[in-house]
């Protein structure tokens, strides 16, 4: 499906790469004063970049959306309550 999807999409939200995204995600969370912790989880969701902090942990997860066509943060929700 993915495949699929990626080739209906051509060029829609590619701009961004996967560690660009990673770096804005960073960023914003400690400008707001969030908490980061690595390992984090990367994943493409309709064009969009989706990271999960501190995956090897259950609750105090930051989720973190990132366009990934103009490299924008569409949403930081967290932390997450256990």
């Amino acid at each position: 499906m993915n495949k699929l999807l990626r080739f209906l999409t051509f060029g829609i939200g590619w701009q961004v790469k996967r560690g660009d995204a990673v770096e804005i995600a960073r960023a914003e969370c400690l400008n707001r004063g969030k908490p980061w912790a690595e390992p984090v989880h990367v994943h493409r969701s309709f064009g969009d970049w989706e990271l999960w902090t501190d995956t090897r942990h259950r609750g105090g997860n930051m989720r973190i959306v990132v366009d990934g066509g103009t490299g924008a943060v569409k949403g930081l929700y967290g932390p997450m309550p256990r």
